[in-house]
Formats: C-alpha cells, sequence, structure tokens
C-alpha cells in the first residue's frame, strides 16, 4: 500500500509549518507527494510489467471491482498511519511498533509471502482476521480473475468494516494525540 500521509511527517515537520495559515491535513498530504511516492509507483510499473511480460499475467484496469478494492486498501494504509502519527505524536519517538506489527503479520499470514492454504488451522484464523488478507484475496479475484461486484459483496463487507473502524480509530488517536501535546505543551506547532 501508498501511505497518503506518512507517518513520520506528524513527528517531526510540522514545527517548520507552525505558522503557516493552512490546514494541517492539506499540508500533511502535500508533504507527502514526494519522491518516496513517485519511487513506489515507479517499482509498481515495474512490478506489473514484470508480471505481465514474464509470467503473462493480465490485469484488468478498467474493473470498477478492482478500483474500489485498492481504494478500500489506501483507506486502510491511511487509518494505519494517522493512528501512527498519533502514536509517535504522544510518545515523540521515533519507533513505529505498529506499522511494523501490522505490515509483519501481514507478509506472514495473508498470502503475500506464503498462501493462506498452506498454513496450520490455527493461524489461518489470524489470517481471516487480518484486514489486509481482503485487500490481497479481492484484488487478485477482481484485477486477474474478472470476478464481478456481485460475487465478491460477501467478503468486501469485512473489507468495507475494518476500513472504516481503522480509519476512524486512526483519526481519532491522532486528534486526541495533538490536543494532549498541546496541553501538555510539548508541541511545537498549532
Amino acid at each position: 500500500m501508498i501511505p497518503i500521509i506518512h507517518p513520520y511527517f506528524f513527528r517531526s515537520n510540522y514545527v517548520t509549518y507552525h505558522n503557516r495559515p493552512f490546514n494541517i491535513w492539506v499540508v500533511a498530504f502535500a508533504k507527502s507527494i514526494d519522491a518516496d511516492f513517485l519511487w513506489r509507483l515507479i517499482a509498481l510499473a515495474i512490478y506489473v510489467s514484470f508480471a505481465a511480460f514474464i509470467f503473462k499475467v493480465r490485469i484488468d484496469f478498467l474493473s470498477v471491482p478492482f478500483w474500489l478494492v485498492i481504494l478500500l486498501g489506501t483507506l486502510l494504509g491511511l487509518g494505519l498511519n494517522l493512528f501512527t502519527a498519533g502514536w509517535m505524536v504522544v510518545t515523540k519517538g521515533g519507533q513505529d511498533p505498529i506499522t511494523w506489527f501490522y505490515g509483519s503479520t501481514a507478509r506472514l499470514f495473508t498470502g503475500e509471502l506464503i498462501p493462506v492454504a498452506v498454513l496450520p488451522p490455527l493461524l489461518r484464523y489470524v489470517s481471516v482476521a487480518h484486514p489486509q488478507t481482503y485487500v490481497q484475496m479481492l484484488g487478485k479475484q477482481t484485477g486477474i480473475g474478472g470476478t464481478k461486484l456481485a460475487d465478491i459483496l460477501p467478503q468486501l463487507w469485512v473489507l468495507i468494516v475494518a476500513t472504516t473502524i481503522i480509519l476512524l480509530l486512526g483519526y481519532f488517536m491522532l486528534r486526541i494525540s495533538v490536543k494532549r501535546a498541546r496541553r501538555e505543551g510539548t508541541l511545537k506547532w498549532g
């Protein structure tokens, strides 16, 4: 997932913008669209080209369900980054245990490195509970398999609920963290 707002932005870069008359969210979004974002898009293009030419995989970029799954996955990442940003504002640390834990469990239990079908039965429950499993599974079904929206609706609701919960948790975590840092006098901006 490409993060829309990078969590490290909230830890250090707002000092630069503390006296600017801009909306904090607009600044965070604009600051996050940088060279890293461009390199991730280039890497994605290379992966897609490699899959198309070497493995003859055809991705249906005109599939509306595919883009809906991509949008939900991006919003899921945004919620996670907002939550992480709140964590960093409160702890004033450079550590990011939330994204590390989420990314590690996503790689191990969602089919990214190890197919879900070969996981032991107990670990399959972790896979079912992990939102990234649904992004990967539904993305493959709609982008490569050509599955229609009506066919993925029973599983799509899980992704919609998880995305909504994580997005709301992230938003409120950051909001509460900023208020706490202001109250404690440890916030150098706003």
